[in-house]
């Protein structure tokens, strides 16, 4: 889903940008972009950041690229700090996508961003002014992928991810099928049914929920099964929530059979107030990703369920988001729909309650 914020994932490292670059050469003439790398200097992702940045400042037409090396609270620091930057393109970071999406979801205290307005790995196709060839860009993870599977990575992200595959029992499909979202997010195909939006939805979001039930240690069928049907009802919520957003964008995520039975046009997902036979559609969509988190509260394995009070927390949330749509009568209008800090904070803490009393 598109956003002021763009992250770009890789393996279990990321490249934040605070905001897509101008596409005008000219905004980065004789200007220096700070590079934030959240480790202490010296480090394995310090070298790649110098390594890069030359390369950067050349492609952007910089005067330079500054690594700044700001350590602390496990990346948490330096993430704030891209998320306080003035979103003008001149500054990016490195980040550890895993304890960035697991800090907030356990509601950390030194989280100061919010992770869903961050655009994940997919959204590298959705922007074309990002840096490079977003195709070549995707066969060089896939062929990471594939030389980390083998034991022969190269990058410092495969080769961070080769030992997490060893540790954890990674398969390697459902990276794969991570990479297959990303491409159907390059190709930009129109969605014709609601079984096509519901594996573009497995592929962006229940594979990443999938490797991280995986990492917290569950392996029974019923958790990846809890997992796949969080992630799709997580993800419906999203495509409610960003409607217009995506649309004025050139996206769209609902199917072309359901817009045409409803008698939805493109035009009519950016218009405002949100038009009556397209808030039938959507409230169609919303029941559709009732079923999903009603789904997955039939399949919450009850083995080691303290472990994925993380997953649930943020099943909550997204759950509460999509009846405040509702009863916004799903706005189209920007910005995007967003529950408050202390809500998302109360629902998180009542989770962990109920798994103090269980």
């Amino acid at each position: 889903m598109a956003s002021l914020k763009h992250l770009v994932w890789a393996g279990v490292a990321a490249l934040c940008l605070a905001a897509p670059p101008p596409v005008a050469a000219s905004h980065f003439e004789g200007k220096t972009v700070t590079l934030i790398v959240p480790n202490t200097a010296g480090g394995a992702m310090t070298q790649y950041a110098r390594m890069l940045a030359p390369h950067i400042a050349k492609n952007l037409g910089a005067k330079d690229v500054r690594v700044d090396n700001q350590p602390g609270a496990g990346s948490l620091r330096g993430t704030n700090m891209l998320w306080n930057a003035k979103p003008d393109g001149m500054t990016i970071a490195f980040t550890n996508l895993p304890t960035l999406i697991m800090a907030q979801l356990a509601g950390s205290p030194g989280v100061n961003f919010d992770a869903a307005k961050f655009t994940y790995l997919g959204s590298v196709a959705d922007d074309p002014r990002v840096l490079g060839s977003r195709a070549l860009l995707l066969e060089r993870w896939r062929a990471e992928l594939g030389a980390a599977y083998q034991g022969v990575p190269t990058h410092p992200v495969g080769i961070a991810l080769a030992d997490a595959v060893r540790r954890f029992d990674l398969p390697r499909e459902i990276f794969e099928e991570l990479l297959r979202g990303v491409e159907s997010d390059l190709e930009r195909a129109p969605m014709e049914t609601f079984v096509d939006v519901t594996k573009y939805c497995f592929r962006v979001a229940s594979t990443v929920g999938i490797l991280l039930v995986r990492l917290l240690g569950h392996r029974s069928p019923r958790a990846l099964d809890y997992a796949e049907a969080m992630g799709i009802a997580v993800q419906l919520t999203n495509i409610l929530r960003d409607v217009g957003e995506d649309a004025a964008a050139g996206r769209i995520y609902l199917a072309r059979e359901d817009m045409k039975r409803f008698g939805v046009s493109p035009e009519s997902l950016t218009a405002d107030p949100t038009p009556d036979e397209l808030r039938v559609l959507l409230a169609c969509y919303a029941e559709r990703a009732r079923i999903y988190y009603e789904r997955a509260a039939r399949l919450r394995p009850e083995d080691g369920r303290g472990r994925l009070r993380r997953a649930e927390a943020m099943g909550r949330i997204y759950r509460a988001l999509l009846e405040e749509l509702q009863r916004r009568r799903f706005p189209l209008a920007a910005p995007a729909l967003r529950l408050s800090n202390a809500r998302r904070l109360a629902i998180t803490a009542s989770v962990w309650l109920e798994g103090a009393r269980a």
